[in-house]
């Protein structure tokens, strides 16, 4: 039985709407019936909806959350022209929802530091909210490593893709400085820890490199607790301990800072 609900937040399935997905909705990621299914996520808020305003009242406000390629969800799955996501979004304004839409860049907050953008869909039944920009100054993850703690590897005891990303790193940055790489893009040619990380994903991307002894570059994957920085999670935050268990629910999730900035404003149409 569903209860009765003042905000009703969501976060459909956004793997199919990111960037890593392939093209023509097939590949990696599963067939495209896959594809299909995970992008029906989307209909069970209008499923819900339709369930609140039969036996009951329809939530006050809807904070939905996916990534900024959701705008671009089609009727056909090789197309982007956004005519699926239009439709949807018309379904809600159909129960009397005032729509406003936002993308917004974790980094933006001045706390988060990983560059993390994403689309936020507010829906209101009162008078339609507006979400202000983020202005604050970004951090750098430097912040976040202990560059003295973890297992090190020797960069020459990796695999080719490793040392390649490693090699590229070095060639770009100052000889003795510690940098981020990532081994899910191939294009990535290392990040200095200046910047905020890049986006947090499900997988275990993001590495560090650093200068050891006698000149050799080690490389190790970054710890639970550096993978909960970079979200803006507080170390005390209770995660698994594996990083393979803990880094999907973290890439998974809403930065803290990001959904307390939405619902602040949010929270007037209530």
């Amino acid at each position: 039985v569903i209860p009765d609900i003042d905000v009703l937040m969501a976060s459909p399935a956004c793997q199919v709407h990111s960037d890593a997905a392939t093209k023509g909705g097939t590949g990696k990621r599963g067939t495209a019936k896959t594809h299909e299914q995970l992008r029906a996520t989307a209909l069970t808020i209008t499923a819900a909806l339709d369930g609140l305003k039969d036996r009951r009242a329809l939530p006050k406000l809807l904070v939905i959350e996916n990534v900024p390629g959701f705008t671009q969800w089609s009727h056909t799955p090789d197309s982007k022209d956004g005519s699926q996501y239009r439709w949807w979004i018309s379904g809600i304004e159909g129960y009397g929802y005032k729509v406003t839409e936002a993308v917004l860049n974790a980094a933006d907050t001045g706390v988060v530091p990983q560059d993390r953008k994403r689309l936020f869909i507010v829906g209101s039944l009162k008078a339609k909210v507006e979400i202000p920009p983020l202005e604050g100054e970004h951090v750098g993850f430097d912040c976040c490593v202990e560059l003295d703690a973890g297992d090190w590897t020797p960069v020459s005891d990796t695999s080719g893709q490793t040392q390649d990303r490693a090699k590229r790193g070095r060639k770009k940055l100052p000889d003795d400085e510690a940098f981020l790489i990532n081994l899910g893009d191939s294009e990535h040619s290392g990040r200095s820890l200046s910047r905020p990380i890049g986006t947090i994903t499900t997988k275990r991307h993001w590495y560090l490199v650093k200068r050891g002894a006698r000149g050799r570059d080690l490389v190790r994957g970054l710890t639970v607790d550096e993978y909960k920085r970079a979200m803006g999670v507080p170390d005390s935050y209770l995660l698994p301990e594996v990083p393979t268990q803990a880094i999907p629910l973290l890439g998974n999730a809403v930065c803290p800072a990001v959904a307390r900035h939405v619902l602040e404003y949010a929270q007037e149409a209530i």
